[in-house]
């Protein structure tokens, strides 16, 4: 199941290595195209590496909390924070992706989801779709850590999903 979501992973670590993150990477900005194969779109707010998105209204299910509140402690760390907001925000992509919910579902009050991301609470691990394998949650939790530089950076993710294609097949 995740294999599908290989192509959007590469993408981000091409975008990475230009420089550029995306900022936004949500469900509804991955588009497919007519051979079936994922594509990244909802570039309006990509920025480049090293440096804050401006204010705007965010996905708070999918994006970083040190994005959706500026932890400016982490910012003057010299973290590569944008980078690995993208890691984050996949993250929560591939749960959407795999258990056919979106993270904290059930909840529609934005301020609740803010704060449960606030806190540094992980979405619930979900019992319908597909059952996640136990080394694969581990890893989306890992990549939506909210100390982003205990994150993977994308080209960890990259392997890590090779890693399952290979195994699948």
């Amino acid at each position: 199941m995740l294999t599908g979501l290989y192509p959007v992973a590469r993408g981000l670590a091409y975008l990475h290595w230009l420089g550029i993150a995306h900022g936004n990477l949500k469900p509804s900005n991955i588009l497919i195209d007519d051979s079936g194969h994922a594509r990244i779109g909802g570039f309006g707010r990509c920025h480049c590496a090293h440096g804050l998105w401006p204010e705007w209204s965010r996905s708070a299910r999918y994006t970083a909390p040190e994005i959706l509140f500026t932890d400016y402690e982490t910012v003057l760390s010299g973290v590569d924070i944008a980078a690995l907001a993208d890691v984050y925000s996949f993250a929560r992509v591939c749960l959407e992706v795999y258990s056919g919910e979106r993270p904290f579902t059930g909840t529609t009050l934005n301020d609740h989801i803010l704060s449960e991301v606030y806190l540094g609470r992980s979405p619930p691990r979900p019992q319908g779709g597909l059952k996640i394998p136990n080394d694969v949650w581990s890893f989306m939790e890992t990549c939506w850590a909210r100390d982003p530089a205990l994150r993977p950076n994308i080209r960890t993710v990259v392997k890590r999903f090779e890693e399952i294609r290979n195994q699948s097949q």
